[in-house]
């Protein structure tokens, strides 16, 4: 009888470990849950508060804000070119062009171009500016070009554009 009651005791001991087990895989997941939606909130908050700090995200455009940073300033331009299209979206410009190779090819498509460029019958060094002020330009303008980041690698490759000024 004695012998019984300990192997209930025991029994009814392990039950309760297993139990307490689950109860703690509970607790700690939740605990786990709350923890990460916290750094998720915090995270979220921090890049609205650096886009508001920066204009970003507010539809604007904001380089004509951007201060010149000390010793880069308004220095030798990152590239020049000659503008072979002025898009919606998009300048289009041949880094490798002369203004006499421009004659030649400007009454040629801009699709036909940029094919031969990626088959490289022609290395033309096209790249798509994205800028605001658009109107500042004409086809075969010679122009000067500081980016604003990175460029984008794709085909052809893309880049914001801080400043563009056509070279006299």
């Amino acid at each position: 009888m004695w012998i019984e009651f300990l192997n209930k005791r025991v029994r009814l001991s392990q039950r309760g470990g297993v139990i307490l087990i689950r109860k703690c895989t509970i607790l700690f997941t939740v605990i786990l849950i709350a923890l990460l939606s916290a750094c998720i909130s915090a995270s979220n908050d921090n890049t609205d508060r650096i886009e508001s700090i920066a204009g970003y995200g507010e539809g604007k455009d904001n380089t004509d804000r951007i201060e010149p940073i000390t010793g880069y300033g308004e220095g030798k331009a990152d590239m020049e070119g000659i503008v072979l299209d002025i898009g919606e979206s998009v300048i289009k410009l041949a880094r490798n062009l002369s203004p006499d190779e421009y004659e030649e090819i400007k009454n040629e498509s801009v699709t036909k171009l940029h094919n031969e460029d990626v088959t490289g019958e022609r290395e033309l060094g096209l790249i798509d500016l994205i800028y605001e002020n658009k109107k500042e330009f004409n086809k075969g303008d010679k122009v000067e070009v500081w980016v604003d980041g990175d460029i984008m690698e794709i085909s052809p490759p893309r880049v914001k554009a801080k400043k563009i000024v056509v070279k006299k």
